[in-house]
């Protein structure tokens, strides 16, 4: 009698498996996803090897190569769910290894979006001492509506994650679900384009003029790309038969970026999702100084906006850490510039002039003149001079 099972290739499965997996289905190449691990190319395609095998199938069951290239790969169909099932997989391995790594227990899951990176570097440094804050990235395309709330929200109902940074729940979410949740306010973000600095103008961007550009923007779905298209029907200028020319959507904002350093159109995204690009802030690259992140604003001279929380379970003074930790996470938004805050963002001015000056101001064009009338008032100061 033969002692082979069905489930044979799933006795040598491991969760290396699945996390290789994950990650050449993000990053489209067995060299990249090699380095990442620090092994060889042939290794990740053993492994890969093994799971397709445990699927019933040869190669090309989960991935397969991209036509015409050399070497990029994509998930299958199948692979695409296969990847949902080891990312739930993996989310709650997190959870137990952050239990496994505190004696009592007391260590929470913070899930952070790419950009909030910058926040959560700074909660993790001003509680180091504590050994509480355990980070969890979350990937670019969770910004997605629908797939925060399911992806993301839900794994903090069922205490995968302690908290969250990104979106509130979604109002059309039942009352159950939202009364599970406790949120707070961090900043509020507006919508912002990324202009050359030679066509800053005002200072700002009316919506209408949108229709003069062709825009690199995120797909449908995502809060800002819904915002914008709302926000344009709202207004009449669809009425009016204008419409928004996307040359290119993406997920991935620094590909949208890149695309504009090289002039093949106008970003849209929000300011703390821009905030990393920005002239001067750390992903900036050597194209960013030709750039100014303007604020878009209706007919009405009021900016788009949306607000970013930090979310947690309801009882969250039942749960040791948490409440510390949301006061870090507001305490790093205070420390971060560039991030507007909780206050209401004022009206564009009204003024041309008033708009002009706010502009030069922002773009530094003053900086070395207030400089030198510091220095002098400095100086007299030094000097006992009335």
């Amino acid at each position: 009698m033969s002692t082979d099972r069905p489930d044979r290739h799933f006795d040598r499965l491991r969760i290396k498996h699945l996390r290789v997996f994950d990650a050449l289905t993000r990053r489209g190449r067995y060299r990249s996803t090699a380095a990442q691990f620090g092994a060889t190319d042939q290794h990740i395609r053993d492994l890969v090897d093994d799971l397709e095998q445990a699927f019933g199938g040869g190669p090309g069951t989960l991935v397969t190569q991209v036509a015409g290239t050399r070497g990029a790969y994509v998930p299958t169909p199948a692979g695409e769910q296969a990847r949902d099932i080891f990312g739930q997989i993996l989310n709650l391995l997190d959870a137990a290894e952050r239990l496994r790594g505190s004696a009592t227990g007391q260590q929470r899951l913070l899930a952070f979006l790419p950009h909030h990176t910058q926040l959560v570097t700074k909660v993790m440094i001003a509680l180091r001492d504590r050994d509480i804050v355990v980070p969890h990235t979350l990937d670019e395309l969770d910004r997605a509506g629908g797939r925060f709330e399911e992806r993301v929200l839900d794994n903090v109902r069922r205490r995968v994650y302690d908290l969250v940074i990104g979106p509130p729940p979604e109002r059309r979410a039942s009352d159950r679900r939202r009364k599970g949740l406790q949120t707070n306010l961090l900043y509020t973000a507006r919508l912002e384009a990324m202009v050359p600095v030679e066509r800053v103008g005002d200072g700002h961007l009316e919506l209408h003029r949108l229709a003069e550009h062709e825009l690199l923007l995120p797909p449908p779905g995502f809060r800002s790309r819904d915002i914008l298209d709302s926000s344009f029907v709202e207004s009449g200028l669809a009425d009016r038969g204008l419409r928004l020319r996307v040359v290119k959507p993406s997920q991935v904002t620094g590909v949208l970026v890149k695309m504009g350093w090289d002039g093949l159109g106008t970003v849209v995204l929000p300011s703390d999702i821009a905030l990393p690009y920005k002239a001067g802030s750390y992903s900036a690259g050597p194209d960013a100084d030709r750039f100014a992140w303007v604020p878009l604003v209706t007919g009405a001279n009021t900016h788009l906006t949306h607000g970013v929380y930090v979310t947690t379970r309801a009882n969250r003074d039942a749960e040791p850490g948490v409440q510390e930790i949301v006061d870090a996470v507001a305490a790093a938004v205070d420390a971060t510039p560039g991030l507007e805050g909780t206050d209401p963002l004022p009206a564009a001015p009204a003024d041309r002039a008033a708009r002009s000056l706010l502009a030069d101001l922002a773009g530094g064009r003053y900086d070395d003149q207030l400089a030198a009338i510091r220095a002098a008032v400095d100086a007299r100061a030094a000097a006992g001079t009335p």
